[in-house]
């Protein structure tokens, strides 16, 4: 009996995920949306610190940031942790795609005594 295990594609070769253009595309799309996420930050930080000063809490620092492009890229062109073959994020990036993967802060406060 022959063996027929040969692969139907036989002679095609297999197509290979390009981490690298993926990583390129994703940060040029990104840059078109960075500064709308540097515009929430800075939103939520006022809403923090007002909030903050009329609840008398005393509080060390608010800092707020949108990521940074290059940084975005490394992380948009890591391979998926569900299949090593596509990358964590798939989807060029856009202003809908939620908040927290594209910006953050950072809120530090006293603790102690005389701290409220």
């Amino acid at each position: 009996m022959a063996d027929d295990s040969q692969p139907i594609l036989e002679g095609i070769p297999e197509t290979v995920f390009d981490f690298e253009a993926h990583r390129r595309d994703a940060e040029t799309a990104y840059q078109r949306i960075r500064p709308l996420y540097d515009a929430f930050a800075k939103t939520v930080h006022d809403i923090l610190q007002q909030s903050l000063v009329a609840a008398r809490v005393n509080v060390a620092s608010i800092e707020h940031r949108a990521k940074q492009t290059d940084s975005f890229g490394r992380k948009a062109a890591e391979p998926s942790a569900g299949d090593t073959e596509k990358p964590k994020y798939s989807d060029p990036p856009q202003a809908d795609h939620g908040y927290g993967r594209y910006s953050g802060h950072h809120l530090l406060s006293a603790y102690g005594r005389g701290s409220r």
